[in-house]
């Protein structure tokens, strides 16, 4: 059991200068195997997702970003207690609320780590 914190790079919304980003706070389980050599475990995050932006998208403060759920599921193994592979799916929650309408909005994606020393383990997400 623990708890993380993401902070990513912006996303850009093609064709324009506006960027937006989430930022997620999560508690995190993973289930292990109690195996040295080869552990495959598997994780789980669950939490509060941050929505933002570069607030080039309306002058007037109009357009407002509303938070939501943050999940993400996975599957890994490690080896020797030394290098850790992993694979996360992840999925970003918001709502963006323009005067008379509401969006939902979902970022989704799947990273693949490869991590060695895993005793401390910081992951900046840029991609």
């Amino acid at each position: 059991m623990g708890a993380g914190i993401t902070l990513p790079a912006p996303r850009s919304i093609d064709g324009t200068d506006q960027d937006f980003y989430f930022i997620p706070v999560y508690g995190l389980l993973k289930l292990r195997s109690t195996s040295e050599e080869v552990a495959p475990y598997l994780t789980c995050h669950v939490g509060y997702n941050f929505f933002n932006s570069n607030r080039k998208y309306d002058a007037s403060g109009a357009i407002s970003f509303d938070e939501d759920i943050y999940w993400a599921g996975g599957i890994g193994v490690i080896f020797n207690n030394q290098l850790q592979f992993e694979l996360l799916y992840t999925s970003n929650n918001g709502e963006l609320k323009v005067p008379g309408y509401r969006f939902d909005v979902e970022y989704t994606k799947t990273t693949k780590y490869n991590v060695r020393g895993i005793l401390k383990k910081i992951v900046l997400d840029y991609v």
